[in-house]
């Protein structure tokens, strides 16, 4: 094996781990998000926080209740805070 291979090899090997460690923080925020009982706007996915309605709508629901692609949206967002502060 050459040193380029090898170099492309473990650079391979550090961001299959960089994915691995990136789903399963993802999978706990998921999860923390599920047991949570903060509410969220089922149209915007704002938080409700302790605003009584939230682009003009005021039809709140639970983090496992709002569609996938807004849960996916949130984990996401939660994911490059913690990317933007440990850098």
């Amino acid at each position: 094996m050459s040193q380029q291979q090898f170099y492309e090899t473990v650079q391979r090997q550090e961001e299959w781990e960089n994915d691995m460690k990136l789903k399963t923080f993802a999978d706990n925020i998921r999860e923390e998000l599920n047991q949570s009982d903060e509410l969220y706007c089922c149209y915007c996915a704002m938080p409700k926080g302790e605003k009584w309605h939230c682009c003009q709508e005021n039809h709140f629901v639970l983090f496992s209740d709002l569609y996938e692609e807004d849960q996916k949206y949130l984990i996401q967002e939660q994911i490059d805070e913690y990317e933007r502060l440990t850098k």
